[in-house]
């Protein structure tokens, strides 16, 4: 079925096409700012970005803003004359001298493709009908990421279960739902994960499971962690709360943002013995409420010291 923003969708992909192999090269290779399975919607035409988000697509791939804003305007027009003066002025950008001298300078700036061996059948994009099953139990991810962990290889679900200490009876009915649907294959007393990527969408309704996620995997990381991973370097906690502007914000999230996609893309060994979380989170610690009349003065004007502004490490 063809997405709302069909035209949209094409627009991009064809121009994607031209610079790289596959979404998810682009994706990984330039600071795109939005997540893969974000912008693999916008290919499909299932979303349409924001005008921001639309320039920015358009600038990495050398598209000129005025060709990028008509294409962003024609996918939401559905009237059909409208849209036929639209693909006009279209047609009439990129044949004029201007316009393509504009296309070849934005071009220019675009990063040269190489070759990429990633395929879009080796990613599970969760969807509603996997929401319900990983809400109602953490123990359906650690089951799915272990298994998944050492993909294409066949788990039997006696190392399951000693592996994360699930008793047998109770796992045998979590991998019949894990198999029903279709991100484990299960055959008698072993299974495997049916594609090699998984991605919880970034979408609102996926906000919760992340949350829930994020701190059963924190939560036992700490658990198993003991002091001499910390002293020998084979673990890492930290914890830094300090004030921040906004703009510094952004610029840690990018930074953090940048980690874990260097973290994603490391090669991978031969059946590895140990598998690693790696929980970054960064967000408002605390907020001085508005009192009138404090002895500090007027909020957010602090009083004179010598000494450097109060951080707390951990």
């Amino acid at each position: 079925m063809k997405g709302k923003y069909e035209s949209w969708g094409e627009f991009i992909k064809r121009r994607r096409e031209l610079c790289f192999r596959s979404a998810r090269e682009f994706c990984n290779r330039v600071n795109v700012g939005i997540s893969y399975p974000q912008y693999s919607r916008y290919e499909a035409g299932d979303q349409l970005p924001n005008l921001d988000q639309a320039l920015q697509l358009c600038k990495l791939l050398g598209v000129t803003p005025i060709e990028g804003i008509l294409e962003w305007c024609r996918a939401q027009i559905s009237e059909d004359m409208v849209r036929t003066d639209l693909e006009k002025l279209l047609d009439g950008h990129r044949s004029t001298k201007a316009g393509a001298e504009a296309k070849n300078e934005m071009q220019k700036k675009t990063v040269p493709a190489k070759p990429s061996d990633f395929s879009l059948d080796d990613l599970i994009v969760f969807n509603r009908s996997h929401l319900k099953v990983f809400t109602s139990d953490p123990a359906y991810r650690d089951i799915f990421t272990y298994v998944n962990s050492f993909s294409p290889e066949w788990i039997s679900s006696s190392e399951i279960s000693q592996a994360i200490g699930i008793p047998p009876t109770k796992l045998s009915i979590m991998l019949e739902k894990l198999n029903d649907l279709g991100v484990l294959l299960v055959a008698g007393e072993k299974c495997r994960s049916t594609k090699r990527n998984f991605y919880f969408p970034d979408d609102p309704e996926f906000f919760e499971i992340r949350n829930l996620n994020f701190k059963h995997n924190s939560a036992d990381i700490l658990r198993k962690m003991k002091h001499d991973d910390i002293s020998l370097r084979k673990s890492y906690r930290g914890l830094v709360t300090r004030e921040l502007t906004s703009d510094q914000a952004e610029y840690f999230v990018k930074r953090l943002d940048a980690v874990a996609n260097e973290f994603v893309m490391l090669p991978e060994t031969e059946n590895p013995d140990r598998i690693y979380s790696m929980c970054l989170l960064l967000g408002a610690r605390f907020e001085r409420p508005k009192i009138k009349n404090t002895e500090t003065g007027v909020r957010g004007v602090r009083q004179h010291s010598e000494r450097p502004p109060d951080i707390s490490t951990v």
